[in-house]
């Protein structure tokens, strides 16, 4: 009698990832996602740049009319709307003048390149703004499976706690957009894959060595400006293994990676709270301004001055803003613009699968070392401490007591080095049942677009 074969993991995520991110990009329109119509305008822009016609109107990105005005809406569907949005998918390009989209164009464009190259396909091909605007998304869609399909291959350990946080409904959601949470997720995921391929693989070739370190440092690279440079701190993932690579003591390394880092943040905090009290006026010294709120804000010099202020507002963060709010936004119960509400009997779902796929089993070989650990646990905490910063400085008027608009989708990036912590010697769970909890996570997202429709349908 034959034997099954076991179907590896990346293949199976293949498979999911992109029936899934067209799934929800049925039921979660264009320009429906936090922040979309301001991303998919960049990447527009950029696509004009392909087609020749890279100009500003009015001090706006130029959009095709009838990709403009075509469901240029952020509130949520009900039955008859989604009815309509579907009947026009193969509607063609009526009114192709160029207007002004009502987006500014940003500095990094660079994020957008990926989908703007199926906006320029859809409009080379003058298909009409269904399929031009969601051609866009399936390139996004489409880079992202492929590049987690190799972090799931590549890394030697957590593949299930990897698969489940890609199987998030918020993973997917952002997986399927203009974000550049495409970018970012997907670039630090990889770099983190490689880091502990490099770290517990053996015998490998120093050219492999060579070219691994340079493919993390330019991941690191391309996600270092976004966010605020929250993500920063992903660059000690290549520091730490070229030090290995030239001490050849994984200890040793781990160990000069830590005093780096450590060292690094206490000579660059002292020196810039000296300099700044020194030199009073060499940054301006009024108070920020939070556009959606119309009031003050935080600025650098501010905090300088008033370093317990920091402390503080951190402090009420951690106790009101990570909270059930949190949750959803991780987990991905409150989807679209927060709007689309899923049941919070997933979020409680989902929770335990990343927990117990976090968890070793008794025939696991290979599990993540103490200083592992801490330098993980090192990099995590500060780059909480990082994003939480950024969102002090853009986001927080000066008169709230915590950070505002902390949501959980910006630590999906972290989210693996996160959880791997509880990977440990004392808890352990079957390996048949872990092996089990990513078709768990799976059979809960096909879920997901059967309860959004539903919803809307009971709703109309």
């Amino acid at each position: 009698m034959k034997t099954i074969k076991k179907i590896e993991l990346y293949k199976i995520y293949i498979i999911c990832g992109l029936i899934l991110g067209m799934l929800f990009s049925l039921v979660i329109p264009v320009r429906t996602t936090p922040d979309e119509p301001l991303h998919l305008a960049q990447a527009y822009a950029v696509s004009d740049y392909m087609m020749g016609s890279d100009v500003v109107i009015a001090g706006g990105v130029a959009e095709r009319s009838d990709d403009y005005t075509y469901y240029n809406r952020t509130n949520r569907y009900n039955w008859n709307d989604y009815k309509a949005y579907w009947e026009t998918i193969d509607d063609p390009i009526v009114n192709d003048e160029m207007v002004n989209a009502g987006q500014r164009k940003i500095d990094n464009l660079y994020p957008y390149f990926i989908a703007s190259l199926g906006i320029t396909l859809g409009r080379a091909l003058h298909f009409g703004p269904w399929l031009t605007l969601n051609l866009g998304r399936l390139c996004n869609l489409v880079m992202f499976v492929i590049l987690m399909a190799f972090a799931l291959k590549l890394i030697p350990i957590g593949k299930e706690l990897l698969f489940v946080i890609l199987m998030l409904p918020m993973t997917i959601q952002q997986s399927m957009s203009y974000s550049y949470d495409v970018m970012v997720i997907s670039f630090s995921i990889l770099e983190t894959g490689i880091f502990l391929w490099l770290d517990y693989s053996e015998n490998i070739a120093l050219k492999k060595q060579v070219i691994a370190i340079a493919i993390m440092t330019i991941l690191a690279g391309f996600i270092f400006p976004i966010k605020g440079h929250a993500y920063f701190l992903l660059f000690l993932l290549p520091i730490y293994s070229a030090l290995h690579l030239f001490t050849g003591d994984k200890k040793d390394s781990i160990w000069k990676a830590i005093k780096i880092l450590v060292l690094t943040l206490i000579v660059l905090i002292i020196a810039a709270w000296i300099f700044i009290v020194l030199h009073p006026n060499i940054l301006p010294s009024k108070m920020g301004y939070v556009d959606w709120a119309q009031k003050d804000g935080f600025t650098v010099t501010y905090l300088l001055h008033h370093p317990w202020t920091f402390i503080k507002v951190m402090g009420a963060t951690f106790t009101y803003q990570f909270g059930a709010d949190f949750v959803s936004t991780l987990v991905g119960t409150s989807l679209g613009f927060m709007d689309i509400p899923i049941p919070d009997i997933f979020s409680y779902a989902f929770l335990a699968l990343l927990v117990m796929s976090a968890f070793r089993t008794e025939s696991d070989n290979i599990f993540l070392t103490r200083r592992n650990k801490l330098f993980f646990a090192g990099i995590n905490l500060l780059t909480v401490i990082a994003i939480c910063a950024g969102m002090l400085l853009t986001w927080t008027p000066i008169d709230q007591f915590y950070v505002n608009g902390i949501q959980g989708r910006y630590f999906i990036p972290v989210m693996f080095m996160i959880l791997i912590l509880l990977n440990n010697d004392h808890v352990k769970i079957s390996s048949q049942v872990r092996a089990r909890l990513p078709y768990f996570a799976a059979g809960l997202d096909i879920l997901v677009p059967v309860f959004i429709l539903g919803f809307a349908y009971v709703t109309t």
